[in-house]
């Protein structure tokens, strides 16, 4: 799935959990990390969105792991989480990150490839039906979660 794919779902998760919060920095911290969440996993993509921000640290994960392991697996998602509790992020910020990041490992499981959801070992997980990244149900996903969201929002 594309950047804006991922982004646009992270979008409906962070406005589902800060529905409740009304206009407050609460909700715009919940959305933001919801995003950041679900772009997050490609870190290990030197041209992905986050990527070309982070050159350096992408650099690194893509030589040492490579596209679609290590940051597409349970275990990084695990991690994340796990580090987000031990500073003692509030746990509202953390599920709508964790749960952004979720979004982005099964949008790319429905790809031909999918993504190394059990790593360290190498097997890709994809579901049974699954679309081409940049295809026309790329783009039509985008637009549905844009849609929800803007329904959510009002």
């Amino acid at each position: 799935m594309t950047g804006k794919t991922h982004a646009s779902c992270g979008c409906l998760i962070g406005m589902y959990f800060a529905k409740d919060y009304g206009v407050s920095l609460e909700s715009v911290v919940i959305l933001s990390v919801a995003v950041t969440g679900s772009v997050v996993p490609d870190i290990c993509h030197t041209k992905s969105y986050i990527g070309r921000r982070l050159p350096i640290v992408s650099f690194i994960f893509s030589i040492i792991f490579g596209h679609r392991s290590f940051t597409h697996s349970l275990l990084f998602l695990l991690l994340n989480f796990m580090i987000l509790d031990i500073i003692s992020v509030p746990t509202v910020f953390i599920v709508s990150y964790t749960v952004g990041i979720l979004s982005h490992l099964i949008l790319d499981m429905m790809t031909k490839t999918g993504v190394s959801l059990f790593y360290p070992l190498k097997k890709r997980m994809s579901l049974p039906i699954y679309f081409k990244t940049g295809g026309i149900v790329d783009y039509l996903l985008f637009f549905v979660f844009i849609g929800i969201t803007y329904c959510i929002l009002m």
